[in-house]
């Protein structure tokens, strides 16, 4: 089973120290399609990056700064520990067992803008981008160009895991990264999605902050029990939500909150 998480548009400064013997170890299998991006994006003024990526004119500044200085290589940090959004936050991977980081790195993978696939072990740079952003090459968009590699790279993994499923936790736009078609051909594809009980027993779609920490909460519990299975998601109940069979199908896992 392998569990599917999107990056962050915010991450740490990724100052830790490595060296080559780290990068040959852990570099991420599209590294040299990331460092031909950047290199194409170098003669980008900090404006016209602000207005295509559509961030502020200082965000566009430390854009050009993240660009300019991606090919550096003494300076990196694992990606489950370099994305500082809500999502892994909620995760809190510094803080799992042993076990469960031995898990996470195996099972857990992240759907990246400007690297396409990342594990969880994998150095990464600092960057700004989102999937809908027009810098690929050719000027695709992120999704649509990555959407082939990702789509192989999962089929790939899949080969080699006993239980071929893929629990989606993705928001949609990170999930246009892949063909799901050509998934189903040879997987199982489950989206999790949750609901909040409110008052006079309603209930309602989560606003996208909750919606985030749930993700992150929820793949904790999966890295946690480390799970192997969609039936041990089915038996999940803990204090922040419960597997509701009733609003669930065959192609998607509901949790009551």
């Amino acid at each position: 089973m392998i569990t599917l998480i999107a990056e962050s548009k915010t991450m740490s400064s990724c100052a830790q120290l490595c060296s080559p013997t780290d990068w040959e170890k852990h570099s991420p299998v599209t590294q040299p399609t990331a460092e031909e991006i950047m290199w194409s994006l170098r003669d980008f003024t900090p404006q016209e990056l602000a207005e295509t990526v559509k961030v502020s004119g200082q965000m566009g500044v430390k854009l050009a700064e993240m660009i300019r200085d991606f090919p550096l290589r003494n300076c990196a940090q694992k990606a489950i520990e370099a994305f500082t959004g809500v999502v892994f936050r909620a995760f809190g991977f510094d803080s799992i067992k042993e076990a469960g980081r031995a898990y996470t790195s195996s099972n857990v993978r992240i759907i990246s803008s400007l690297y396409g696939y990342l594990r969880p072990d994998d150095l990464v740079r600092p960057y700004r981008f989102d999937f809908k952003t027009p810098l690929a090459p050719g000027r695709e968009k992120f999704s649509s160009f990555w959407k082939d590699a990702v789509t192989g790279f999962l089929l790939e993994e899949l080969a080699c895991h006993e239980d071929k499923t893929i629990i989606d936790l993705l928001p949609r736009d990170a999930a246009m990264s892949i063909d799901f078609r050509r998934i189903k051909k040879v997987a199982s594809m489950m989206r999790v999605d949750f609901l909040d009980m409110k008052t006079g027993g309603s209930v309602a779609t989560p606003h996208s902050g909750r919606l985030k920490m749930l993700r992150g909460a929820l793949l904790r519990e999966i890295a946690e029990r480390r799970m192997t299975s969609v039936a041990d998601l089915k038996k999940l109940s803990c204090d922040q939500f419960a597997y509701w069979p009733e609003r669930s199908s065959e192609n998607s896992l509901v949790f009551l909150t």
